[in-house]
C-alpha cells in the first residue's frame, strides 16, 4: 500500500512540475509575442510618420 501512495506523490509531483513549465512557457510566448507585435506596430508607425 504505502508503494502505491509513495507511486502516486511522485506522478503528483512530476505533473505539478510540468503543468508549471507548460504555464511558464505560455507566459514567456505571451510575452515574446506582445514585444513582437509592439516593434511592429511601432515600426508601421514610424513608417506612415515619415514622407517617402
Amino acid at each position: 500500500m504505502a508503494a502505491g501512495v509513495s507511486g502516486l506523490g511522485g506522478g503528483r509531483r512530476f505533473f505539478s512540475g510540468f503543468l508549471a513549465g507548460a504555464v511558464m512557457g505560455a507566459a514567456g510566448a505571451g510575452l515574446a509575442a506582445r514585444r513582437l507585435l509592439r516593434s511592429h506596430d511601432e515600426d508601421s508607425a514610424s513608417r506612415t510618420r515619415k514622407p517617402a
